[in-house]
């Protein structure tokens, strides 16, 4: 059980937030070449190296989706239209062939493919903000890029062997084994692509954790009070967090504001857009957060 403190505001300056349309291509080569040089720092060997080059891949990734508009949001969106799509579709199949197990297997993929439609559906509509609670209380693993991703490679698996067909007397197999490949391999893609751009931002975040260690020498609770001025019995704001990232790396890490939301649903157990004390000690004496 963690120690709990009193909090006690002090003064101190506001951040301005980053750009939300991503980082720009010089501070992307800033991240990958800090990336690359933890790998010498960290003395964890070959396995912590690969797991550094999937970051430094995920940055990269990341940069090109940027450079032509996209973003994991909007692959994870298609994905889940696509997988839904392939739900239709099998179970069409199902119906006409009287598979009870297959129609069973295409509801359960459908349901999925909606819920991660109205998680990423672009523009963030009022009317999925209630279905997006429900969803953070009940499967908060998908309200994260890393559990987005392990999930859609199990749906894009799911999806080809769905559709993928059984016999050679269907007439619809060669139109049903292209959607099977055609679906499958887009929903994979992002999956994979997904996964590397989650722990490319999660090995950042945890670089700076390491940063906000080295200088508070386990005095948390002093940095966050330090940094928490607007609302402090309620927690650290965004742009509070963003200023305390910045500080401890002498400038070279400040977050746009769809990374904070990203980082913020990982590290607070409550939706109010602050992370609490406790939530902050949490962070300073844990491990690495998978984003």
């Amino acid at each position: 059980m963690q120690p709990t403190y009193q909090q006690s505001p002090m003064g101190g300056t506001p951040v301005t937030q980053g750009s939300p349309g991503g980082l720009p291509p010089p501070e992307q080569q800033g991240l990958l070449n800090q990336t690359m040089a933890s790998t010498g720092r960290s003395g964890r060997g070959g396995t912590n190296a690969a797991w550094m080059n999937v970051a430094a891949g995920g940055v990269k990734v990341e940069g090109a989706l940027e450079r032509v508009g996209l973003s994991w949001q909007i692959l994870f969106f298609v994905s889940s239209l696509g997988v839904m799509f392939g739900a239709i579709v099998g179970a069409l199949g199902a119906f006409g062939t009287f598979e009870l197990a297959a129609l069973v297997d295409e509801i359960f993929l459908f349901i999925f493919g909606l819920i991660i439609f109205v998680l990423d559906i672009p523009g963030n509509p009022r009317w999925t903000l209630k279905y997006r609670q429900w969803i953070r209380k009940y499967i908060r693993i998908l309200t994260r890029i890393s559990g987005t991703s392990a999930w859609l490679l199990f749906l894009g698996t799911m999806t080809a062997c769905s559709l993928w067909p059984t016999s050679s007397k269907i007439s619809t197999e060669d139109l049903l084994l292209f959607i099977a490949i055609v679906v499958s391999f887009v929903v994979v893609a992002a999956a994979i692509i997904g996964f590397m751009i989650s722990v490319a931002k999660s090995m950042r975040l945890r670089d700076v954790q390491r940063a906000i260690q080295a200088v508070s020498k386990g005095n948390f609770p002093e940095t966050f009070r330090k940094y928490a001025i607007a609302t402090p019995h309620i927690g650290m704001r965004m742009d509070e967090f963003n200023r305390m990232c910045a500080d401890h790396t002498q400038g070279r890490t400040q977050y746009p504001l769809s990374d904070l939301a990203v980082i913020y649903n990982a590290l607070e157990d409550e939706q109010k857009d602050a992370l609490s004390e406790r939530e902050f000690m949490n962070w300073m004496v844990g491990g690495i957060t998978l984003l």
